[in-house]
């Protein structure tokens, strides 16, 4: 009795000890990452101070190889961008003017995600730094502070808790709000759908997976775990592959055949395959026997051409072939969903296709998954499987849940603005996030608030000069598209009645 009592002591203490550990490490954590979030705002101005404030003007310019749709290889140069002292916002004029004691008028916060926040380009080519240091070129006048509070991959959700949790540092006069596409694949914050509700194993399933995705703990847990996944001794080698389509179409089937046979341990003949790759394969990603994981090793070989391929046809507008590829990807190389988190990798790249085109149905993706479980079994019984195969089953369910949460969410931050006297500005992305584009313009119309329409600009730009020039990507603008936003935005600010 008395050991069994010392046991129960022994266990207590350990659970205790664990939770406080948990506990100091989660808030750890965080301030972290508010310190870098600050260190971020900080480093223009201690750049500038280092180097004397100088003024000297250079040429920012980007060049990409890309691929046109016959495989041929060019350099897409992307505009050049002045890189003048008041191109940065705040890096030499903001230091001068707290020097010499300027005060703003107004305080614009900008919110968001990786739009808002330019994670794509360097922090100074952000819509919201452009945006500060245009006033200077176009009215010589400069009264909006601006400051860039878009963190990548926040839903309207975790926007709206960040502008709540900080209302007393940022204290905004307006508020740009730029949120809504993340929600697809961010759950922080998703609620159970209106005919779950009351259904306890439904919300306690939302709210713990609402709540684990909010953890600083349970993000370090998640890439730790895929770490493990995808570091064997030698990972940092991988085959990087070629920019050309038509070769990287070719090497696609070379692998497929080579997979097959190492699944069946057929290690001379899957070499026989890879042997076929151009450019060559290093030697160490050829087959020995000795590999612990087929699948990790066929992984280093096949994502970036796999990714090229997407890619390649996303750049140019072919979603429908995008989404084609990337359905095949998953049924001929279906380890991308063990060895790949749900926010990354192949099922986040078909899944942002699939939302830009309107020819292949969910049903047909849906097939592919009814594939997956036919043929390989196994790979169905992971959880990032589970998850995409729940979506595309009840796809417009689910999307209709989501723009629901979307909707409301955007409500409540306009709510709360009122109540402290914040005025809002709602944009739209420039891309064609359709859904996200509509439920940024129902809550501007709804509470007759200003509305940057950058979308219906940047299909303008693309038709005249082509994507390339205006997007780096399917989401995010280049730095002049980003220059654009700012100009779109000021636009808007310099008609407000304030």
């Amino acid at each position: 009795m008395q050991v069994m009592k010392n046991w129960k002591i022994k266990i207590s203490l350990f659970v205790g000890s664990l939770i406080i550990s948990l506990f100091c490490a989660e808030v750890g954590l965080r301030l972290l990452g508010y310190k870098m979030l600050n260190d971020r705002e900080a480093q223009f101005f201690d750049d500038k101070e280092k180097h004397e404030l100088e003024k000297n003007v250079t040429e920012y310019r980007e060049d990409v190889r890309l691929e046109n749709k016959e495989g041929d290889d060019y350099m897409a140069d992307l505009p050049l961008i002045e890189k003048e002292h008041d191109v940065f916002r705040g890096e030499v004029f903001e230091i001068s003017t707290r020097k010499k004691g300027h005060k703003f008028q107004y305080r614009v916060v900008a919110m968001g995600d990786s739009v808002t926040n330019g994670g794509n380009v360097p922090l100074r080519m952000s819509y919201p730094y452009q945006l500060f240091n245009l006033q200077k070129k176009i009215g010589g006048v400069v009264k909006f502070d601006v400051y860039n509070e878009g963190i990548c991959e926040h839903n309207t959700y975790t926007t709206f808790n960040l502008l709540k949790d900080n209302i007393h540092s940022f204290k905004p006069d307006i508020l740009l709000v730029l949120s809504g596409e993340a929600d697809r694949f961010n759950p922080v914050g998703r609620k159970p759908p209106e005919e779950d509700k009351g259904n306890i194993l439904s919300e306690v399933s939302y709210l713990l997976n609402s709540f684990l995705h909010e953890l600083r703990i349970y993000k370090i847990y998640r890439g730790i775990l895929l770490n493990s996944r995808l570091s064997p001794s030698e990972r940092d080698i991988v085959y990087l592959g070629t920019n050309n389509l038509k070769r990287s179409i070719i090497n696609y089937d070379w692998m497929q055949k080579a997979y097959a046979e190492a699944k069946n341990k057929n290690w001379n003949q899957a070499n026989k395959y890879l042997k076929e790759l151009k450019p060559d394969l290093r030697e160490e990603l050829f087959f020995t026997g000795k590999e612990k994981s087929v699948d990790r090793k066929m992984y280093d070989i096949v994502e970036y051409n796999i990714l090229l391929i997407g890619d390649n046809y996303m750049a140019h507008g072919n979603y429908e072939d995008a989404v084609k590829h990337f359905s095949d990807v998953i049924v001929k190389f279906p380890f991308f969903f063990p060895l790949v988190n749900e926010d990354n990798g192949v099922m986040y790249y078909l899944n942002w296709a699939f939302s830009f085109q309107s020819t292949y149905s969910a049903d047909y993706v849906l097939q592919k998954f009814e594939e997956i479980k036919k043929n390989t079994p196994e790979y169905a019984e992971d959880e990032n499987f589970k998850m995409n195969y729940e979506i595309y089953k009840n796809y417009e369910k689910s999307m209709k849940h989501i723009q629901d949460t979307r909707i409301e969410n955007l409500r409540n931050i306009v709510e709360y603005s009122k109540k402290k006297n914040i005025k809002v500005v709602m944009l739209n992305y420039p891309a064609d996030f359709i859904n996200a584009n509509k439920a940024l313009l129902q809550v501007a119309r709804e509470y007759d608030l200003p509305f940057v329409d950058n979308n219906s600009v940047f299909k303008e730009l693309v038709k005249r000069d082509g994507r390339l020039k205006w997007f780096e990507d399917d989401e995010h603008p280049t730095p002049a598209g980003y220059k654009v936003m700012a100009e779109n935005v000021y636009k808007v600010l310099a008609t407000m009645d304030l």
